[in-house]
This record gives C-alpha cells, structure tokens and sequence, in this order.
C-alpha cells in the first residue's frame, strides 16, 4: 500500500502562530493494484482544470464540490482511503505537558500508567511480558481508564491559553533558561487546585520533577546537514503527530510505503521516521508530475479550511461542504481496532464539539473531570 502525503498550515516550531493554530496531514492510501486507474482519474481532473492544481484553487463553493466529487471517484473506483489528521496547536501543547509531567520518568510521584497512549497499548505490552492469556474485551473493564485521563488532563491544561502561550514561548525561544520549567509547576499546581483537583495539584511540587529532563525534551534538539550546518530544531509539534500517524497505519498495512510532498528544512525528519518504523519514504521534490500528491493536496486543503471554517463560526459552512469530511469520520471507516475514527481530531473538547456537532454526531458526556476526580489515585504513586 502506497500513502500519498502532504500538509496543510504547517508552522513547525511556531506554537503561537495566531493565523494557523490548526494544521492538517494526510492523503490518499491506495494499493499499487489501483494505482494506474487512481492516476488516471485525477489526470483526467487535472486536464479540465486551468492552471495549477492546489487546493486554494478550490476554495470557492464550486470549487470545494469539484473536490468532493474527485474524491467520490477516487473512493469508489480505484477503492482509494481517505487519511489525515487534523490537530489544534493549543490541544498539542496541553497533551505534551501530560506526556511530560505525569510521566514516571520525569515525576517521581505517578507511576508508569500515564506513559502508555491508551489501556490496549498497556494491554498489548502487559500482555506479551506476562502472558496473560485473555482477550482484550474480557480484560479492559479492569484497565485503568488511560485514554480518557490523558485527554481530561490535557483539555484542562489547554483551557489555560497564557499558560500554553508560554510553554510555546519556550519552543520557540532558544535562550529561554531551563529554570522557566519550575514556572511551569507552579502554574500547573495553581490551575488544577482553582479547577478543584487538589489530588493532582498536590503532586506539582519542584521537588517531584527532574527539570533538566522535562526541558530538554520540550526544547528538542537540532537538526543538522551532510554539512554539519543547523537546518532545523526537531519539532514537537511536526515529528512525533507524522511518527505515530505512519506507526498507526504501518500496524494495519504492513507492506506500507511513503510518498511525500516536501517538507523543505524538515525533509530530514523523514529519514529518521523511515528508519525508525522500517518503512520506505520518498521525499518528492516536484510534485507536479504525481497526481496522487496533488489530490492528497486538494484533500488536505479541503479538511485543514473546511475545520478552520467550522470552529471559527463561518456561516460559509454548508451541508455540501461537510460531505467529505462526514464519509471518512465514521465507524466503519476507521482503520483501527478498538477505537472509533474520530481520532482523525485532535482537540480540545470545546473545539471537538463544535466540529462533531457540525457532523451531525449524538454527544455524550464522558464525564472526564468526574474521571480525574474518582480514578486519578489509580495512577499515583
């Protein structure tokens, strides 16, 4: 299986970038059997269309139903999969301080629950080392809740915009001294006792913390040329959200390969995910002569305006813009076991629901915060 690539508002290291606090990745995954008619399908596209084939070409109504029914054609005849995933900067700034400091490693006062993504991946691992001979069903009515806690834990952080706002100062800044990390306890340990979570809050102590650690991870490292000259600092927003989307897509199709728009300054985090993961990346400097770039292009776009437009309140959304959107974020389209495709987002649960409600989904209150409030003491040392 081929996964044709590309991006959409992609920053890198700029957190606080006010125009863009979304961006999108993602594409088109279809089968090297397919790919001849895929080909064929969006040339045929390409030579009714004046001009350059880029998705701000079609930002008009019209425009965006010409997409659609490319797409259509794309699913429906050469049996192509839609994929991306769309995420909030101020969301991935909430979810890397969970993964910093509720993590065993780095806080001496929680234990290694909170490091795992979810209850099945700490199921998969407990389950190879013990063998524990059970299937997954049976057995996760027992986990700790992993999922929901991180997700409660980083929507209460992320509803801290000045605190996000630093912490994406820090990223940015390359001379900002490792002692800002103890401001950051500080703050985490005031927002969660105003929020009502003295449990938590209490955990916030310098003392808990191996700061040297938490700050070297949350500034990255840079990257450098053949040359030895800095090309780039490791982002923590690009390379990790491109790492565990192709890991999630190479557990389900394992003969997966990588085609790629270019990423300019940040092409060498490919090589590194490539050999990491075991998967064949090539990196397309010309992307006009690969047509199945260009519709991932025109997909990416489409998906990165289309939510934009939907959590900013446009009154441009309509029934027929969404259509897209609404065929691939569904049950049974979701390419993963044990989890729905909403995954597909990445956000806030304020911004979640506008984005679910505008989909047409039937809500239902998690009760996250009752979840920190009764199983929190489950991750605790």
């Amino acid at each position: 299986m081929i996964f044709y690539l590309d991006e959409c508002f992609n920053t890198g290291n700029n957190w606080n970038d006010k125009s863009q606090p979304y961006f999108t990745y993602g594409g088109w995954i279809i089968s090297e059997d397919n790919l001849e008619k895929a080909n064929s399908i969006v040339k045929s596209f390409a030579e009714k269309h004046q001009g350059e084939l880029k998705s701000k070409s079609f930002a008009s109504h019209k425009g965006i139903k010409k997409v659609i029914n490319l797409s259509k054609e794309l699913m429906s005849k050469s049996n192509a999969v839609p994929y991306f995933v769309c995420f909030e900067k101020n969301y991935l700034i909430a979810c890397k301080v969970v993964e910093l400091f509720f993590d065993c490693q780095t806080n001496c006062k929680v234990n290694g629950y909170l490091t795992f993504p979810n209850e099945f991946e700490y199921f998969k691992i407990i389950s190879n080392t013990e063998g524990i001979n059970v299937s997954y069903e049976n057995a996760k009515k027992y986990l700790p809740p992993i999922k929901m806690t991180k997700k409660a834990l980083a929507d209460i952080i992320s509803t801290d915009q000045r605190l996000c706002t630093y912490i994406g100062d820090i990223i940015n800044d390359e001379n900002i001294h490792s002692e800002c990390i103890y401001n950051i306890i500080e703050k985490l340990e005031s927002l969660f006792y105003k929020q009502g979570f003295e449990q938590i809050s209490n955990i916030f102590k310098i003392e808990n913390f191996d700061a040297k650690k938490i700050y070297e991870e949350l500034i990255g490292e840079e990257l450098k040329d053949t040359t030895g000259i800095k090309v780039s600092k490791k982002s923590i927003l690009v390379q990790p959200s491109l790492y565990e989307m192709i890991q999630n897509l190479r557990n389900h199709y394992r003969n997966l390969r990588l085609v790629v728009d270019t990423l300019g300054i940040q092409d060498s985090q490919f090589a590194e995910i490539s050999e990491r993961l075991e998967v064949p990346i090539e990196v397309v400097e010309e992307s006009e002569n690969e047509f199945m770039i260009l519709a991932s292009d025109l997909l990416v776009g489409h998906v990165a305006r289309l939510v934009k437009n939907i959590i900013d309140n446009s009154n441009f959304v309509g029934e027929s813009d969404i259509e897209l959107l609404k065929s691939t974020i569904t049950e049974k389209n979701s390419v993963f076991e044990h989890q729905s495709s909403i995954w597909h987002l990445k956000f806030s649960e304020k911004s979640g629901k506008k984005i679910l409600e505008k989909l047409g989904y039937q809500l239902n209150d998690n009760g996250t915060n009752q979840i920190l409030k009764d199983s929190f003491h489950l991750f605790r040392k």
